[in-house]
């Protein structure tokens, strides 16, 4: 049951960054006519929904008396969204084909935040929930 969830889970995340890969106009040339600088809520050398606390804390301009409580949160939250990605997929080799499998842990690649970047910031830019 739990495996099953997570699953679903990873596919919403998984396809909701596939499609913001195939959507036309990046964030950066949002970024560039709004003159907001590129930030990341999802840093790009960590697995897909891992936060990057630099650009989590800059976006909403925590202070000082916030931001370091906020990073210590964001990277416990990092943490446990590693563990349970590991978890997952440890118990998916057990469930899927070596294909399906395949599939799978590529929703968790590195590549996959830049693509939640652009849906979630472009989003937040013009106004709207991702």
């Amino acid at each position: 049951m739990a495996v099953g969830l997570a699953l679903a889970v990873a596919v919403v995340v998984g396809g909701g960054a596939l499609r913001a890969r195939g959507q036309s106009g990046g964030h950066q040339q949002q970024a560039q006519a709004t003159g907001h600088p590129e930030q990341e809520v999802f840093c790009a050398h960590l697995s897909t929904g891992q936060l990057c606390t630099p650009g989590t804390a800059r976006i909403p301009r925590l202070d000082g008396s916030k931001r370091d409580p906020w990073n210590e949160m964001a990277r416990r939250d990092n943490e446990a969204v590693a563990a349970a990605t590991r978890q997952l997929l440890e118990d998916a080799k057990t469930t899927l084909s070596p294909q399906e499998f395949a599939m799978v842990e590529k929703w968790f690649g590195h590549e996959i935040n830049e693509q939640l970047n652009r849906q979630v910031l472009a989003a937040a830019l013009a106004g709207h929930k991702p």
